[in-house]
């Protein structure tokens, strides 16, 4: 069993979660191109983590090391004539390290 602390990410954890992204990038390029430059523009990063329609956050180790991350995003469904409209947080992304 693992220990692991969660918390919403910061700014500052942005190397770690690049290299998150990264992993990711890297065991899903079957179906994903390699994007030519870093994999998160910054600006998209501060909004995600900036929120209101979105959070990130990372689960941490016992050494304090950032060992996964979840991106949320808040979405929302019209009404219709069969049902009632709703919001609901969606995981958009879910990446953890292999070890």
């Amino acid at each position: 069993t693992t220990s692991l602390t969660t918390r919403p990410a910061e700014r500052a954890a942005a190397p770690a979660l690049e290299a998150l992204f990264e992993h990711s990038t890297s065991i899903t390029a079957a179906y994903f191109r390699k994007p030519p430059a870093a994999r998160r523009d910054p600006a998209w990063l501060d909004a995600r983590i900036a929120g209101p329609e979105s959070a990130i956050l990372v689960a941490e180790g016992v050494d304090g090391r950032i060992i996964g991350l979840a991106v949320l995003v808040i979405r929302g469904v019209a009404a219709s004539p069969v049902r009632d409209g709703r919001r609901f947080v969606e995981i958009d992304e879910l990446v953890v390290v292999p070890d």
